[in-house]
């Protein structure tokens, strides 16, 4: 499942993993997007907003006033989305071997997006939490270019992985991987695991059950409302 939300890109980059090498993305942006599931050349890049990770004890008015400070800045600024959003459920695959390639890709499990991302992101997620009591598991957010040859080698077919010389929307910020988790950490069932390649993970697949419907429907109608589209 896919998402489009209109946003501005700039260079501005923020790497949150101490001693990891960063790739520059490519800044030619297309509009981001989303992958919700069933469920290049190493360089130096600037920093920004390079404050420590929530911790479970920090106070609700600490948190809201460091979000509210990295949501002002632009839009095409870096921001890594635990700082946002703590209670968000991050499950980074590609800093694992749980991933469809087997093999640990990323140096460190940050989901960093762009400003503009993040915030619609947020809004949504904190709807969810309103209205239904579930909240958003994270799974994949920018992707190196490097890691993008990678997954096309294992998988070479653009209707499931970008071909590396035109590149992913997760080389730029732009794009995220997520389901939702209900009130007890519990994954909701949306017909088919992360990273599955086939027919029942598009939208247009109507053989799945009336609760997984469901489940599908909820999440693509609150990325909907902040701006998001379905492609």
């Amino acid at each position: 499942m896919r998402y489009l939300l209109l946003s501005i890109v700039s260079a501005a980059f923020l790497w949150a993993c101490a001693g990891a090498a960063a790739e520059t993305p490519n800044t030619n942006a297309a509009p981001p997007h989303t992958n919700a599931p069933t469920a290049g050349i190493s360089t130096t890049a600037p920093t920004a907003a390079a404050e420590p990770a929530a911790a479970p004890e920090e106070d609700s008015t600490r948190i809201a006033q460091r979000r509210d400070s990295l949501l002002r800045q632009n839009d095409s600024t870096w921001v890594d989305m635990e700082l946002i959003a703590p209670d968000m459920v991050f499950d980074i695959r590609y800093a694992t071997t749980n991933n469809f390639v087997g093999e640990v890709m990323y140096d460190c499990p940050k989901c960093l997006l762009r400003v503009a991302t993040a915030r619609a992101v947020w809004r949504a997620h904190e709807n969810l939490k309103k209205q239904y009591a579930y909240r958003i598991k994270m799974y994949d957010c920018y992707r190196p270019q490097s890691v993008q040859y990678k997954l096309w080698k294992k998988v070479p077919d653009k209707r499931y992985v970008a071909p590396p010389d035109k590149g992913s929307q997760h080389n730029k910020g732009l794009a995220i991987d997520l389901t939702l988790v209900d009130k007890n950490d519990k994954e909701l069932d949306m017909g088919t695991p992360f990273d599955y390649f086939g027919k029942e993970a598009y939208w247009s697949y109507t053989g799945h059950s009336a609760q997984i419907n469901q489940n599908r429907q909820r999440l693509r109608s609150a990325m909907e409302k902040q701006g998001f589209g379905t492609s």
